[in-house]
């Protein structure tokens, strides 16, 4: 019975494995304005003016996908080494890059548009609780996107804790211990 068990697992286990490494290698050639990239390329949407997919053939076993942008002159794509450049100051230490709080998983042929990054954030390993000890060095570099959400998000004004409490003083209101003067 035992034999049996670990035979059935080991069998999944394979069969799992297997799917994975095949759902990697059947992902299409992408094409943006002429130019193969080795990933789709991170960009905005409404910038697309026609998308074609080619069936698969002998020198594209998994296909061709052709987008042509609306301006291809207006197109500045960014690769990981380009954006740590410009915001990281130490090049050389580890790095964690994060795209609308997801880790990049692949960070080689990540390539986004510089018109489609709303904001990027630096956090040392040094300023967290629970990297402190083991990652001072630790950069993580987050990438948030220009999408409506992320805009909207960016544009409201969150407080938080707000405490109004009637004072002496008329005019006054006291927001979580500071006092303000009321206009």
């Amino acid at each position: 019975m035992k034999i049996f068990l670990l035979s059935v697992l080991l069998f999944v286990a394979v069969k799992a494995q297997a799917q994975i490494q095949k759902s990697e290698l059947f992902l299409p050639e992408i094409y943006l304005d002429s130019v193969q990239y080795g990933a789709f390329p991170n960009f905005d949407i409404s910038q697309i003016a026609d998308m074609s997919i080619s069936k698969a053939d002998s020198k594209a076993p998994n296909g061709r996908i052709f987008i042509k942008s609306k301006n291809p002159k207006n197109l500045h794509l960014l690769s990981v080494s380009d954006i740590s450049t410009r915001y990281k100051k130490n090049p050389l230490a580890p790095t964690i890059y994060m795209l609308d709080n997801e880790i990049l998983k692949e960070v080689s042929t990540f390539r986004i548009d510089s018109a489609f990054i709303l904001k990027v954030e630096i956090l040392k390993g040094s300023e967290t609780d629970y990297l402190n000890a083991q990652f001072p060095d630790l950069t993580i570099l987050k990438i948030v996107t220009r999408t409506p959400k992320n805009v909207a998000k960016e544009n409201q004004i969150r407080i938080r804790g707000i405490e109004t409490r009637h004072v002496e003083q008329p005019g006054v209101i006291r927001l979580r211990g500071v006092s303000t003067a009321s206009m």
